[in-house]
């Protein structure tokens, strides 16, 4: 299935890529063998690449770049990426990339002179100061536009046949054009670069995390040109990934013998030869860059709500300079609204805390049921799903078993997993499976995640999320303080978010929270560094959590000198 969806064309790897992040649509066999279409792909011919970077640029490539590479270094379904050096004027200073050198396999074309094009002259004066000068040049498959939309016109008109013909749960034209509408975004780079450029100014300052800059002046529909990163690939996202991987490279599988075999070296998943080779990470190593995974996806998902959606292992990278976890190709990013991010993060603390009733709630608030739905027909079954995943605790939740058992109890009640959660999720399993295959007792990525979650439940200002706090820390009418003991404990554990990290809303619309956020955590991060839970419960943003104490520790003392415990302090104090 995965070499005849290769040989079809572009849409077609779509397709499957696709239908590789839905645990709901088809059985984990064949999503592992799907996974294999983000390997590398046949490249298209060298000199219709160059002839497009001319056309799109409008001044000859040897021109604008002094070096690059003669062939591709990296060949994915839309377009191919090949690595280059700016031809900057030696007298000007940019910013200098570290990579290692350029190897035989490279055209060389020398620094500007005064016989370049007036075109490319100007291309490269208007380069602002911080621009890298190691590049990758990313360029689109020539008539890839006209040839995916004439697949998904056949496509969809196959699929609305088989929807009509068998019973099939799925609405699967809907399907098509939930993947089409993404797809036909990524054929303009000018969208990725500033998805890009917008990614890098919201997580760029999270520790651990790196992002390549954009250049936008070189930047085009067809061609997208970007800093350069060295590094490695993470490990595959799944057991079965890698023993798929091994079948097929020990002849047990026919891969197409066009495609480049793929090697874990250089930016892009490179397989370039001439480029020196990352050393393995030890599993110490690799668990600290999953973590950071982890945090930058929470930062994403369930705070700032704009978010890279393409999860896949290809663009991760592991850089070789400092071991920063950098991120690639963001031809595919989304947005999560106010309220959803809101619904995501209580249902994950109803999860960790086995509150499966409440939990049932949320997934209704999050859209996993169409309208109309009755609780009480699908509670019991998600219950059973959840109870079964937290068997054995917090540290043995597997979030590939629990999205293929989701999958199959969505399917057998005809419903259908919203793309945000199915992104999610996605972007969660393949951090697990990195995280499984370095330590094979790995406590799970909800334990991992839960101190941020914490933090962020007792730190919120947002009213529905101090309801759901509200919520844990009471029994009926008894305040729980071992709870909010925990809670403060494992909030404590996560390290503060950088100043001024606001949502996307406040971001875009210079919102006057961003300028206070900043003020706010500055000081509430030396505070809870030096004191733990403590420093914690004493910073400004834990206000309504004292606010909580103080009223119940009020009560207390009310019901201890024979007043109303319901009416707080009583004139007799």
């Amino acid at each position: 299935m995965r070499e005849l969806l290769t040989r079809l064309g572009p849409a077609f790897i779509k397709v499957g890529q696709a239908l590789a992040a839905r645990p709901d649509l088809l059985p984990p066999d064949f999503i592992a063998e799907l996974e294999l279409l983000q390997d590398r792909i046949p490249p298209f011919d060298d000199a219709r690449a160059r002839a497009l970077i001319e056309e799109e640029l409008g001044a000859p490539a040897s021109q604008v770049f002094s070096r690059i590479s003669a062939s591709p270094v990296a060949a994915a379904s839309l377009g191919q990426v090949y690595r280059a050096t700016l031809a900057v004027d030696p007298s000007k200073t940019l910013r200098i990339s570290p990579a290692p050198p350029f190897g035989p396999d490279f055209v060389t074309n020398g620094a500007p002179s005064s016989s370049s094009s007036p075109k490319a002259r100007s291309l490269l004066s208007s380069l602002p100061a911080d621009t890298p000068v190691e590049v990758a040049v990313k360029v689109q498959r020539p008539g890839v536009r006209e040839t995916i939309g004439l697949d998904v016109f056949i496509l969809r008109s196959a699929v609305a046949l088989l929807k009509s013909a068998k019973n099939v749960n799925t609405d699967l034209p809907a399907l098509v054009d939930e993947w089409s509408s993404s797809l036909f975004g990524e054929l303009d780079y000018r969208i990725e670069e500033a998805n890009g450029t917008l990614f890098k100014s919201l997580y760029g300052r999270l520790d651990g995390v790196y992002v390549p800059a954009m250049v936008p002046s070189l930047c085009r529909k067809r061609v997208l040109v970007m800093e350069w990163v060295e590094g490695g690939r993470l490990r595959s996202a799944s057991d079965s990934v890698l023993a798929l991987e091994r079948r097929r490279e020990s002849g047990g599988s026919s891969a197409s013998s066009t495609a480049p075999s793929p090697a874990p070296v250089s930016a892009f998943s490179s397989p370039a030869a001439s480029f020196s080779a990352v050393p393995a990470l030890s599993a110490e190593a690799e668990l600290r860059l999953v973590d950071v995974g982890v945090r930058c996806s929470l930062e994403q998902m369930m705070s700032v709500g704009f978010f890279h959606a393409d999860p896949h292992q290809g663009n991760f990278i592991r850089r070789s300079s400092d071991g920063k976890l950098a991120y690639i190709d963001f031809g595919m990013c989304a947005r999560i609204d106010d309220a959803t991010r809101r619904a995501l993060l209580t249902a994950s603390v109803h999860l960790a805390n086995r509150e499966f009733g409440s939990l049932a709630d949320d997934m209704l608030a999050l859209g996993f049921f169409p309208p109309g739905t009755q609780r009480s027909v699908v509670a019991p079954a998600l219950t059973g799903v959840f109870a079964r995943a937290m068997d054995g605790g917090i540290q043995s939740l597997s979030f590939q078993t629990l999205s293929a058992d989701l999958g199959k109890t969505m399917y057998d009640y005809k419903f259908r997993l919203p793309t945000y959660a199915t992104l999610l999720v996605r972007s969660l399993t393949v951090l697990e499976g990195i995280a499984r295959s370095a330590d094979r007792e790995y406590p799970g990525l909800l334990q991992s995640a839960y101190p941020w979650i914490a933090r962020r439940l007792l730190q919120s200002p947002s009213p529905e999320l101090r309801a759901a706090l509200r919520s844990l820390l009471y029994k009926g009418n008894q305040f729980r303080f071992d709870r909010l003991e925990s809670l403060l404990l494992q909030a404590a554990r996560s390290p503060p978010r950088p100043a001024a990290m606001v949502s996307l809303a406040e971001s875009s619309s210079n919102h006057p929270s961003a300028a206070a956020a900043s003020s706010s955590e500055g000081e509430q991060n030396q505070v809870t560094a030096a004191g733990g839970a403590l420093g914690l419960l004493l910073s400004p943003d834990a206000a309504f959590v004292r606010e909580i104490l103080v009223d119940e520790l009020a009560k207390g003392l009310d019901s201890g000198f024979g007043g109303d415990p319901s009416s707080g302090f009583d004139a007799e104090l």
